[in-house]
């Protein structure tokens, strides 16, 4: 996603492509491909206001800006599909590993998995932010959170 950002810096100072997280031992890469999303928040004051900006940050134009435009990964539109091919295709991409942000996402993305104590993470994490949000110390949140994730993932490090 970083790459082209980085094209004035390196220019044609050296060769560079663009590759693949790398995986782990178990054959699995422990960072996901997958992007990220946009949402409404439950307590959203104004939800017509929050539901047109989704929309429109979702749109065509807009993925085409934010992603398409710029490699920015793959878009999550169909519709911007065509304008990220055209980019991908042009000199300054040419013999560059561009393949490499759809082929990531259907093998990797799409078949990664969360840590094992995914579940317990997010019961301390639920059982902690709502506080913060109703005035509770937001660091002493955090250390909760933290102790009680790094203690479920030190057992599960045991079990392997």
């Amino acid at each position: 996603w970083a790459a082209f950002y980085m094209l004035d810096g390196i220019g044609d100072s050296f060769e560079w492509d663009i590759v693949k997280l790398p995986r782990g031992s178990t054959g699995l890469t422990s960072v996901s491909a997958a992007g990220g999303a946009w949402g409404i928040a439950t307590n959203t004051e104004d939800l017509d206001v929050a539901w047109e900006f989704c929309k429109y940050i979702t749109n065509t134009e807009s993925t085409n800006i934010l992603i398409s435009n710029n490699l920015r990964s793959v878009p999550g539109r169909l519709s911007s599909v065509p304008r990220w091919e055209e980019v991908a295709g042009t000199d300054i991409w040419k013999g560059r590993y561009v393949q490499v942000f759809p082929e990531q996402m259907l093998n990797d993305a799409i078949n990664w998995s969360y840590p094992v104590f995914m579940g317990e993470y997010d019961a301390a994490w639920n059982a902690r932010i709502i506080g913060v949000f109703e005035g509770n110390d937001p660091e002493e949140a955090l250390a909760q959170i933290e102790e009680e994730a790094n203690a479920a993932a030190a057992r599960y490090a045991e079990d392997e």
